[in-house]
């Protein structure tokens, strides 16, 4: 080689300084781009949930709640932190705070910080040594709600009772039901009471045990802020003047002529129903109910190509109705339905009670008069048979509106009782129809019209030591592995 031959610098000097230069205008660029996006994102962000099954997506009608509410509403989450419920109630109080600047939060762990937690306790009137998880919902105007960390979640003693084990699972985790109900409680005023008939054989509102009993759609009223009582209306003498809804729910005796009489007053002076009806009994209410333009069937319901057991009906047939309209495409399942309809000769006249049949059968629908149940079989009656028809199994009665006022009578009307007991109320979207029921009943327009929340199930895997350590190997040995192996490959390939 000759003597003057040498290297050539890669970059000269003015090379690399423009290369730094660069890298500085990049850098600027770069945190100029994040700072735009921070300032925007702050500003005019959206938020959505990538999966459907998120436990943190709030339902529509919890949505709907927190655009109706007008007040500011406190919420202190009063919890020790290493509880296993603690970061699940923070995340979905979170929520609730991202979507409605009315909802004002705050945190005490009782533990680290025992001078917060008696002011919290002095504010509320409890007792000085009270130390328990809750979640505390207060109003402007003074009102307050307090959510127990033990109502938080469902639980499943079945090897309990079984004797199996001690173990009990929670299997559900109901925040975001309780949490709304409360927000509501102390939002919306005074508690309007619902009150169930009693002594004719009716589900009985107490009942948990039960798979006929009304416990769960007892606790639904109250997450909804309605007061649930009982009512004789022999031994009290007339429907309360506080009831803002009479619900009868499947009378196995019929009710007296006396009783008849006061129902027909309370529904002439804008008394709300929710009726129920048990497929085989005549409970007196079908001729009351005629008389506002409603034909309830002395029937049995079948559609056998939505049924599941050939006596229970799972439909999707809606007719447009505010109590109906969130439930499109989704299937309502009733038991053991009667046919419930609007009487032929019911009125056109504007001040007629307006009925209207919400929810039907396919058009493949059978109403048999003469069914009998031990042989599967039925006679044929033309006065009682409807075959290949639609066939409506609920209907909605309103009389008395004046647009803007409170005050119309208002009826909904329910070919099968058992829609709403304890084993049927979560089939389907039973449970939406109830709230929206309910909500309508009561004239809260802001509600009606939203999928409720339910509880978020748990999901439990129970591995081998073998599936065991087959994961601890994917997880801390092969997947960290596979990406120090990529970066090494990068690395020798770019050096080379």
């Amino acid at each position: 080689m000759d003597d003057d031959t040498h290297i050539k610098e890669s970059f000269s000097a003015g090379k690399r300084w423009s290369l730094r230069v660069k890298l500085v205008v990049d850098l600027a660029c770069v945190l100029a781009l994040v700072a735009m996006a921070n300032y925007f994102g702050a500003r005019y962000n959206s938020r959505s949930h990538l999966t459907s099954n998120t436990r943190q997506d709030l339902s529509s009608q919890t949505k709907l709640v927190l655009q109706a509410i007008t007040n500011d509403v406190r919420v202190t989450v009063f919890y020790d932190r290493d509880q296993p419920l603690f970061n699940e109630v923070s995340e979905l109080i979170n929520e609730y705070r991202l979507l409605s600047p009315r909802i004002k939060t705050e945190s005490i762990d009782y533990r680290t910080n025992p001078t917060g937690a008696e002011i919290v306790k002095t504010r509320l009137n409890l007792a000085p040594g009270m130390v328990n998880d809750m979640i505390i919902f207060e109003s402007e105007g003074g009102q307050s709600k307090i959510v127990q960390a033990s109502q938080l979640s469902d639980l499943d003693m079945s090897n309990v009772l079984s004797g199996k084990s001690n173990e009990i699972k929670r299997v559900g985790f109901k925040g975001e039901m309780l949490f709304t109900a409360a927000i509501a409680n102390v939002s919306f005023g005074a508690t309007p009471k619902a009150y169930f008939l009693e002594g004719h054989g009716e589900h009985d509102p107490d009942r948990e045990l039960s798979i006929f009993g009304y416990a769960k759609f007892t606790e639904l009223l109250q997450m909804n802020n309605v007061e649930p009582e009982k009512l004789n209306l022999l031994s009290q003498g007339g429907v309360p003047e506080d009831c803002a809804m009479l619900v009868i729910a499947g009378p196995e005796t019929a009710l007296d002529a006396r009783e008849l009489g006061i129902i027909d007053a309370y529904l002439n002076k804008n008394g709300r129903l929710l009726m129920l009806f048990k497929y085989d009994k005549t409970s007196g209410m079908e001729r009351t109910l005629r008389k506002w333009g409603v034909d309830v069937g002395d029937n049995i319901v079948f559609d056998r190509e939505y049924s599941k057991t050939g006596f229970d009906i799972m439909t999707t047939n809606y007719v447009s109705h505010e109590i109906v309209q969130p439930l499109a495409g989704r299937h309502l399942h009733f038991s053991l339905a009667r046919s419930v309809g609007r009487h032929e000769s019911a009125s056109n006249a504007a001040d007629a009670p307006q009925v209207k049949e919400l929810v039907k059968t396919s058009a493949d629908g059978e109403a048999r008069g003469d069914f009998d149940f031990k042989t599967g079989s039925y006679k044929e009656n033309v006065f009682k048979d409807t075959v290949g028809k639609e066939i409506p199994l609920t209907v909605a009665v309103e009389s008395g509106k004046i647009e803007g006022v409170f005050g119309s009578t208002r009826m909904l009307v329910v070919g099968d009782s058992r829609i709403f007991d304890n084993e049927m109320i979560d089939s389907g979207v039973n449970r939406d129809f109830a709230v929206s029921s309910i909500n309508w009943l009561l004239d809260r327009s802001y509600l009606v019209g939203g999928i409720g929340p339910r509880p978020v199930e748990k999901h439990k895997w129970n591995l081998t030591d073998g599936q065991l350590r087959a994961a601890n190997i994917i997880l801390m040995g092969i997947i960290p592995g596979s990406i120090l192996g990529l970066g090494i490959l990068v690395w020798y390939r770019r050096r080379h």
